[in-house]
């Protein structure tokens, strides 16, 4: 009781040193929560509109994967390459220095028909590999790998898909680092 007493001024006092502080913090959260209801409500509302869209110009209700691709070609033209690309750790590629069954070896168990080859590390790419360009050359054993590197296609990572897939189509390519 005593403790109460002793504390009631002092919690008295920060009451009101802290009252306005926090009616503006908490209408600021109110403000900003009734804002995302909002926003949630018209999205939810144009989703509804879209998928009524989709079902009118296809002739039947649509399916939720029907209009997952429309949605998906809609939001192509604003996805840059940074959103697809393959993270670096997940990059298996091949040392330039590898012997040629080393580098078959990768080639087989990469699962890729595209690899990388680097100098030192995997951010040293000089040049890449295609496992069609070892098709000639399976029956050799001992084969220079190194004539059949092909040049590296760089792009920027804010650069859009959909300028780079019109790159890939013009230039015949279909790999970029």
């Amino acid at each position: 009781m005593r403790m109460a007493i002793f504390a009631s001024p002092i919690v008295n006092v920060m009451h009101n040193i802290f009252k306005f502080p926090a009616k503006v913090l908490l209408s600021d959260t109110y403000d900003y929560e009734k804002k995302k209801q909002e926003r949630n409500n018209r999205l939810s509302s144009d989703s509804r509109e879209f998928e009524a869209t989709v079902a009118h110009s296809m002739g039947h209700t649509a399916t939720k994967e029907e209009v997952d691709i429309f949605k998906g070609i809609v939001k192509f033209g604003s996805i840059t390459v940074k959103q697809i690309m393959q993270p670096r750790l997940d990059v298996k590629g091949i040392k330039e220095n590898w012997s040629y069954s080393k580098v078959r070896a990768q080639l087989l168990s990469g699962g890729y028909s595209r690899m990388p080859v680097y100098r030192n590390n995997i951010d040293e790419i000089v040049g890449m590999i295609h496992t069609k360009d070892f098709l000639p050359y399976s029956d050799i054993n001992d084969f220079d790998w190194h004539s059949i590197i092909r040049p590296t296609y760089y792009v920027h990572e804010y650069k859009l898909i959909e300028e780079l897939l019109n790159e890939f189509q013009e230039k015949k390519i279909h790999f970029a680092v």
